[in-house]
């Protein structure tokens, strides 16, 4: 047996099994239109739109957005050589994304993603250690873009939040937090309040008055 076909039967055994190649996603029908939708200061759009257009999605959009609600890089200093010399720095990029129906409803929970690079700080070299930085920013930007479209392909249209009007449930039926109309509860004239109700409890009726027992009549005493 030749060395490509017995490459190609590991490759179908491990697909067959679940495990794809990075970058490689069976991307469900129902994100593969999907808009994206950043903050003003955001940095992680280009490597976002890079990522899904890699696996086959159209950011021009269709009923969902996924919804960069914040990222952020954070310089963590985390070992000194002296009080005044760092010589050791920790990125860290804190994002957070959902996706939302196209009119602006929520289609899902918040999800966060937290990524982590560490490097050595040299007080010697200014360039160096700041060319050094931005090669691991960029890095987090691209794994953080790769992590959201990987959970994105793996996410289920059933999971997704119910695409209703506000105020009504997935049947269209009025939720319970709307108020009855009032003419309609029994029939009763919504102005009328019932008497027994008005004035409260009522005492029990008095037993009926009883006859007093006839008096022996006064007789006259013959001699």
């Amino acid at each position: 047996m030749t060395r490509p076909l017995v490459l190609a039967l590991i490759l179908a055994s491990l697909t067959a099994c679940g495990f794809h190649l990075r970058g490689s996603y069976d991307t469900p029908l129902f994100i593969q239109h999907l808009g994206v939708k950043t903050g003003p200061n955001s940095t992680l759009r280009p490597d976002l739109l890079l990522a899904m257009e890699t696996v086959g999605i159209d950011p021009a959009g269709g009923n969902l957005i996924v919804v960069i609600e914040h990222d952020k890089l954070i310089t963590q200093t985390t070992a000194l050589v002296t009080a005044t010399e760092v010589s050791e720095v920790t990125l860290v990029y804190d994002v957070q994304y959902r996706l939302r129906y196209a009119d602006g409803r929520i289609a899902s929970d918040p999800r966060n993603l937290l990524l982590r690079r560490t490097y050595q700080n040299d007080p010697t070299s200014i360039v160096g250690k700041t060319a050094e930085a931005d090669t691991l920013s960029a890095e987090l930007r691209s794994d953080a873009a790769q992590q959201i479209v990987r959970q994105l392909a793996a996410l289920r249209e059933d999971k997704l939040l119910p695409d209703v009007d506000p105020g009504t449930d997935a049947d269209g039926a009025a939720t319970s937090g709307s108020v009855p109309d009032a003419s309609a509860v029994s029939g009763a004239n919504p102005g009328a309040v019932s008497s027994s109700a008005a004035s409260g409890p009522q005492a029990s009726p008095a037993p009926a008055a009883t006859s007093a027992p006839p008096t022996a009549s006064a007789t006259t005493a013959t001699p």
